[in-house]
């Protein structure tokens, strides 16, 4: 960009300018410049009253912008000015706070420390049938949850494993802690033994469906290789998926294994009456299977003879 031409520009704009006057004593080179001067954050457009302005920002501003428009983790590290905690001196900070000679503001300057020193290795998020888990690692010590960050998981850990018991900490730490876990976790979209785990469920569904043979009594179903067929769905007792998912040493709550299967369903499970009892239907649909033909009786009469 030009500089004298900017600074001419600047000159004519000074602090604010109407925005519809701008094609009335501004020519097109000139409008290229405030546009330039636009993007680079120098001016905002702004609504006062319904009247639309070019207004120009203050110094502060934009550098408050610059720093909105960094990496959440430079950001911490630049705030917090994190420094790393052993177990050992984590411990000996807790027992000095205790004292009864530290004054309040002290002590609270030694929870912050604490928790902003936690010393937080490995971190990972990742996803498996639906359900966010984090991991992390501390002294060694490995924990895996899917339960939500609160400081009470954390203080639970700790103590468990260690058998210190965190202070609570003030909310403006635990958001500083709770950012820096945060821009360090290290997302993973999918587990390869997840992954695989998932092709051995469905494709051990799958091949009872397509290797089971149809029936038209729903009784029939709890009995290997029978699946009941009705129109364009096909029904599973919950039990039998359960009892071969078993055989393959796979267990697995429903939802997740709903989840799973879920392109492969029509509909939520369905409860059917049989022989006295309410059984749990799953409904798949069928456009999706290869099953095999009913077997009519009177083929099986012919192939008798």
């Amino acid at each position: 960009m030009d500089e004298e031409l900017r600074k001419k520009v600047e000159e004519k704009l000074g602090e604010k300018f109407n925005y519809f006057d701008i094609a009335k004593f501004f020519s097109q080179e000139e409008i290229a410049v405030i546009n330039e001067l636009i993007k680079e954050g120098a001016y905002e457009v702004v609504d006062e009253n319904g009247s639309i302005f070019l207004k120009k920002k203050r110094k502060e501003e934009i550098n408050i912008e610059e720093m909105r428009n960094k990496t959440i983790k430079e950001m911490i590290e630049q705030v917090i000015q994190r420094k790393e905690m052993t177990i050992s001196e984590i411990a000996t900070s807790l027992i000095l706070a205790s004292n009864s000679n530290v004054k309040r503001e002290e002590r609270e300057t030694i929870y912050r420390n604490v928790w902003l020193g936690l010393p937080i290795k490995n971190i990972k998020t990742y996803t498996i049938g639906g359900e966010n888990f984090y991991e992390f690692e501390i002294d060694g010590e490995i924990l895996k949850t899917n339960q939500v960050l609160s400081e009470s998981v954390f203080r639970k850990f700790v103590f468990e494993k260690f058998g210190i018991l965190l202070p609570k900490p003030s909310p403006e730490t635990f958001r500083l802690f709770l950012m820096y876990f945060k821009a360090n976790a290290q997302k993973i979209e999918k587990l390869k033994e997840v992954e695989n785990l998932e092709e051995v469920i469905r494709e051990t569904v799958i091949n009872y469906i397509n290797n089971s043979f149809v029936t038209k009594n729903i009784e029939e179903t709890f009995n290997y290789n029978y699946v009941y067929v009705e129109d364009d769905k096909i029904l599973v007792p919950s039990e039998i998926l359960e009892k071969i998912l078993s055989s393959r040493n796979i267990k697995i709550s429903f939802q997740k294994l709903a989840f799973l299967l879920r392109d492969l369903l029509i509909g939520s499970s369905k409860t059917v009456r049989v022989k006295g009892e309410v059984k749990r239907f799953w409904v798949f649909n069928k456009a999706l299977f290869e099953v095999k033909e009913e077997v009519k009786e009177e083929e099986e009469n012919e192939n008798s003879n």
